[in-house]
């Protein structure tokens, strides 16, 4: 198993089978492109576990809720549109490696 692989699960949808290649007298399988698992996982978090994970590794920092607010959830600029884009990406690639970690132990 590739080190690629224990990294991010492999292709998630193998676009074609496996190329092997020989390197250093070992025989290893390249991957055959395509979104990750790991990148799978992420993408398919869910919201509201996503929101809590990102709530408890970000509590130093204003919360979600008091940065837009009820109602209109542009209003404050506190706290930058790409920062909280950047906690909840985050928070989903906790819970995909998490998810991961989960698949390996139980193989």
């Amino acid at each position: 198993m590739s080190a690629q692989f224990k990294q991010d699960g492999g292709p998630a949808f193998p676009a074609l089978p496996p190329m092997y290649v020989i390197a250093e007298g070992k025989v290893e399988a390249m991957e055959s492109g395509g979104m990750s698992l790991l990148d799978y996982f992420a993408a398919h978090a869910p919201e509201a576990e996503v929101a809590m994970i990102e709530a408890r590794m970000f509590r130093s920092e204003p919360s979600i809720d008091e940065t837009f607010g009820p109602g209109d959830r542009y209003y404050d600029y506190t706290v930058p549109a790409t920062r909280v884009a950047e906690r909840f990406a985050a928070a989903r690639m906790l819970w995909a490696e998490a998810m991961l970690k989960q698949r390996e132990a139980k193989s």
